[in-house]
């Protein structure tokens, strides 16, 4: 039964992952289960009344009904001793049956888990729809400021989190696609839609989670951005070697910041100005040169006229696999895959990404 109905849903929706399947065929069974033990017991009524009584199959089935349902009414013909014990035992038989089908229901209908299941199924869904987002593992201190200043960019992000909870906390807000999973699974990140993803940023608590997710991640999309979190300095090197293209380690982050006040207050300052840390007009915005139309093939940045026609300024290029070229001249030749970082308010920061768009740099 379980192959035909998965076969069932794989044609209603060929693009469901498994572990949904899976949902869905246990929340099936369990009405499979219910009404299987239903049918029997009404079969062995049945039967029962017609070889012990000697009634006819309506008879049987009439008696059979309203002793199950207990509702009282008389019977179609005197029962025999044979009769009695017959429908004794079948009462008592039946009160288990009732007590499982109730139990069944219950754990859908007023627990919700049916909702839960066809929730997750149209979450699925939307994900499938979505290009280029970023996939943020783990809502705890730093996944849910993570995910705060995802959603000021207005950037598509899905959120992959384990704690029911908190997976209701945040739907209530209906702010953000959150997948209830384990993201260490390999099958809970391509539900994620890893393999059609910008990036991944994953926050777990644990170095050795965060080692599983990247490997996941990256044998399934070699090209994909991923950021780690590092509990630990000494496991910064094993994050990268599992293929993270960025590790931070949060508390060496926050006692440079924090001793940087101290000794250099008034270039923290602008870096948290023109970081957006503070809601500020101020915005840092990159593109990348890919493809590189021919027309601007041996040109310079100077020949672009970026600063002139946006407003915003120049204030880093890089180009692939090389480093970050701070406060360039226009004279840099444009190449394939070079990244340009520009500074600006938000309209010239408009300005400059719908100039992008002319050129078609893909951000």
């Amino acid at each position: 039964m379980n192959k035909i109905v998965k076969k069932l849903i794989v044609r209603l929706d060929r693009n469901i992952h498994s572990k949904r399947v899976d949902d869905l065929l246990r929340y099936f069974n369990y009405f499979f289960i219910t009404i299987g033990l239903l049918f029997f017991s009404l079969t062995i009524g049945v039967i029962g009344f017609m070889v012990i009584e000697q009634y006819n199959f309506i008879e049987a089935l009439y008696m059979t009904v309203i002793t199950l349902s207990t509702v009282g009414f008389g019977e179609v013909k005197a029962l025999s001793n044979g009769g009695r014990i017959f429908v004794t035992l079948f009462i008592i038989f039946n009160v288990g049956i009732f007590a499982y089908s109730l139990g069944n229901l219950a754990n859908f209908l007023i627990q919700g888990d049916y909702k839960r299941v066809f929730k997750d199924l149209m979450i699925g869904r939307k994900i499938d729809k979505m290009k280029n987002h970023i996939i943020v593992c783990g809502y705890g201190r730093y996944g849910e400021s993570v995910i705060q200043h995802l959603l000021k960019q207005d950037l598509p992000c899905v959120l992959i989190e384990a704690n029911i909870e908190k997976i209701k906390e945040i739907r209530k807000k209906k702010l953000i696609t959150v997948l209830e999973g384990d993201a260490t699974d390999e099958e809970t990140l391509l539900e994620a839609g890893v393999d059609h993803a910008k990036a991944l940023i994953t926050t777990l608590p644990e170095d050795a989670d965060n080692v599983y997710v990247i490997l996941s991640a990256r044998q399934a999309n070699p090209n994909l951005q991923i950021i780690s979190r590092a509990n630990m300095a000494s496991s910064r090197k094993n994050l990268m070697k599992a293929g993270a293209n960025n590790v931070l380690v949060p508390e060496n982050i926050g006692g440079f910041y924090m001793s940087a006040l101290i000794t250099k207050p008034d270039i923290i300052q602008v870096f948290t100005e023109i970081s957006s840390l503070e809601g500020s007009s101020f915005r840092l915005a990159e593109v990348i040169l890919d493809p590189l139309p021919l027309r601007l093939h041996g040109k310079s940045l100077h020949d672009l006229e970026i600063e002139k026609l946006t407003g915003v300024k120049i204030i880093g290029t890089k180009y692939e696999g090389g480093p970050m070229n701070v406060n360039p001249s226009g004279e840099v030749h444009l190449k394939e895959k070079m990244g340009i970082v520009v500074l600006g308010n938000k309209e010239q920061i408009s300005s400059f990404h719908q100039m992008s768009r002319n050129f078609t740099i893909i951000e």
